[in-house]
């Protein structure tokens, strides 16, 4: 049996949701959803297990993927893991490339979603159109972004136990947890 074959044969045996691998249908919550699959399609590809889904680093995630879509990142040298100072809901910060402000990152799943532990996380931009497969093979060939989602290099300890995604506008976003999912 192909190790693809199998990852959804056991999320059909645990009742798992599989969206499609497409945010066509203008669902976000099916986007985000394609976005966990093909990220545990690539891990069963690499004979990873899989990392369940946590609604707390969906949460994550989405409100992420929002800001970005709506405000940027908020200045020229700012990244990906920037956040903007336009919701009460989480502080700003620009997320430099330097990691000055990696912290700021790495606390907002306790900040928004009062996720008990940091988390990291990985984001990508295509355009105005990124799909879950696209966002996958984007981060698959980024050796910063690959080794986050194989457990491979100084993430080889990190044992995730959670993960949240989300896709907007262009903007792909997976937040990865050692906390179980909640």
């Amino acid at each position: 049996m192909g190790r693809r074959l199998a990852f959804v044969l056991i999320c059909v045996l645990a009742a798992c949701s599989i969206a499609p691998t497409s945010d066509d249908s203008g669902d976000e919550a099916a986007g985000d959803l394609a976005l966990c699959a093909a990220l545990n399609a690539y891990r069963a590809d690499h004979d990873l297990p899989p990392i369940p889904v946590s609604s707390a680093l969906m949460t994550v995630a989405r409100f992420h993927a929002e800001d970005l879509a709506a405000n940027g990142t908020g200045g020229s040298s700012c990244n990906l893991h920037s956040w903007t100072a336009n919701e009460p809901r989480w502080t700003g910060c620009c997320y430099t490339d330097d990691n000055a402000q990696a912290a700021c990152m790495w606390n907002k799943p306790r900040e928004i979603a009062s996720y008990a532990a940091p988390g990291v996380e990985i984001a990508a931009r295509q355009g105005s159109r990124i799909t879950a497969a696209t966002a996958v093979t984007a981060w698959a060939a980024s050796e910063r972004h690959r080794v986050v989602m194989a457990n491979d290099d100084h993430f080889a300890d990190a044992s995730w136990r959670a993960m949240g995604c989300a896709i907007e506008a262009g903007i792909a976003i997976a937040w990865f947890g050692e906390l179980a999912a909640h």
